[in-house]
């Protein structure tokens, strides 16, 4: 199986071995919690969401691993949230503001 691409700049000094595989035909589905700090209930729903499609028996939860290819992120501002800033990150930046050039 292939594996994704390199992606400039993201982890300095990782090789093509170290990419997640590709699973062709498979659509993609990501998944962040906490990008704004003060956010505590969206981290309470994603752990439901994680304890939900890791159920093996559950039918449903096999049914989406079949068909999707889960991309999480459990604390897309792990800076903001151990210092306890409420929308920011350490440079005081909103996180929403910046996906396109950060």
């Amino acid at each position: 199986a292939g594996r994704e691409p390199l992606l400039d700049g993201l982890f300095p000094g990782q090789t093509p071995e170290q990419r997640p595989f590709l699973f062709p035909g498979k659509s993609y589905f990501f998944l962040s919690a906490r990008v704004h700090p003060g956010e505590t209930p969206a981290q309470w729903m994603w752990e439901g969401l994680m304890d939900f499609l890791l159920l093996l028996a559950d039918p449903r939860a096999r049914a989406l691993r079949r068909g999707y290819v889960f991309k999480v992120v459990p604390i897309i501002n792990p800076d903001g949230v151990a210092r306890g800033h409420y929308r920011a990150d350490t440079q005081g930046l909103n996180l929403n503001r910046f996906y396109d050039s950060p």
